[in-house]
């Protein structure tokens, strides 16, 4: 059996082909390796969010501040406060709760101007469009 390693040198006259050809292969062409995959992305994900929990639980039982900045959801029911940003801006700030229901309130589908100022507080900033961060912070 050979070195499965393939090998390029940008000198070769076909090292753009070459590279192409590696570029667009397909590594998981099976279903099957596919879904095992994805199995085991899950499981390092699950396994992933429940040791930072429970190191958040530990700290906060502490009292120690922490700050967490994130794009996964899954750890926000441990924190006290999450910081919403959006290209460097600070949208929501507040109690998770609140700031995930305005979030959550914000992304439903569209509702007249009139409507959305009506049910927006005076003081609050618009809400960011998708994929804004979230940022914990955790206040001993």
């Amino acid at each position: 059996m050979g070195d499965p390693m393939r090998r390029l040198d940008s000198r070769q006259p076909d090292f753009d082909v070459r590279l192409g050809e590696l570029l667009a292969f397909e590594a998981a062409q099976d279903p099957a390796i596919d879904a095992a995959v994805a199995a085991i992305l899950a499981d390092v994900r699950a396994r992933g969010d429940a040791a930072l929990t429970n190191a958040l639980r530990r700290l906060s039982k502490a009292r120690v501040t922490t700050v967490i900045i994130t794009h996964r959801s899954a750890i926000l029911h441990v924190v006290d406060k999450v910081l919403l940003l959006n290209n460097g801006a600070i949208r929501m700030y507040g109690p998770t709760a609140d700031v995930l229901e305005r979030h959550r309130r914000d992304q439903l589908p569209a509702q007249s101007a009139a409507e959305q100022v009506a049910e927006r507080e005076p003081e609050k900033e618009a809400p960011p469009p998708e994929g804004g961060t979230l940022v914990q912070v955790d206040q001993a």
